[in-house]
């Protein structure tokens, strides 16, 4: 009779057998993937030319935040604006309220200055993930903006728009968050206009692990 995997020929159970196989399955982090919130109503237009909410606040609890925890936010948004004064367009993802720390931002996105925008579609999705926990804990935060009316007066004017597709474009660099105490994830939105106009259909906060 042939031994299985860990088991001796006097049937013992030898456990470091299991540990070389590799390739029988793990789950190192006893975690799931569980969507913490989302909205089901439109998110206040936001008009103004001030950094504002998208959606209302979701507040993480004290020491939600472990080592490795990994958040994505979607959101998907209908965007406005008017044809002389589109001005420039900003996300960020903070910990804390529209006063709180900076996770990461976008660049100024310019939106077409040759036609007026109406409703159009946008999505904007941050990934975060807690690499360190405390009151002075450190999270790297990415995120990805699609929308489809760049400033396309000249194609280095279009190219300059699209390079800004990730967020930040350039210089990705960790934040550090308070853990240990509850926390809201804010994601903002800033025209530096007030011709411009948002407004969030779609919020979906998810912990991947």
């Amino acid at each position: 009779m042939v031994a299985s995997l860990g088991q001796r020929p006097d049937h013992s159970f030898d456990g470091r057998a299991l540990r070389r196989d590799l390739s029988l399955p793990r789950a190192s982090m006893q975690s799931w993937r569980e969507t913490l919130y989302t909205v089901v109503a439109d998110g206040t237009a936001i008009t103004s030319s001030s950094e504002t909410i998208m959606v209302p606040d979701f507040s993480l609890p004290a020491n939600y935040m472990y080592v490795g925890r990994t958040l994505q936010y979607t959101l998907l948004v209908r965007q406005s604006t008017a044809i002389t004064t589109p001005g420039t367009i900003t996300f960020r993802l903070r910990w804390g309220g529209v006063a709180g720390t900076s996770m990461a931002a976008s660049s100024a996105f310019a939106p077409d200055v040759t036609a007026a925008a109406t409703n159009i579609t946008m999505a904007i999705q941050w990934w975060t993930v807690c690499r360190s926990v405390g009151t002075s804990g450190t999270s790297m935060t990415i995120g990805a903006i699609e929308w489809n009316d760049y400033d396309d007066t000249s194609a280095a004017t279009l190219v300059a728009n699209m390079n800004m597709n990730l967020a930040p474009a350039s210089g990705a660099a960790t934040a550090t968050i308070n853990t240990t105490t509850s926390n809201a994830l804010s994601p903002t939105y800033q025209s530096n206009v007030a011709t411009a106009s948002s407004t969030t259909h779609i919020a979906v906060l998810e912990a991947l692990t």
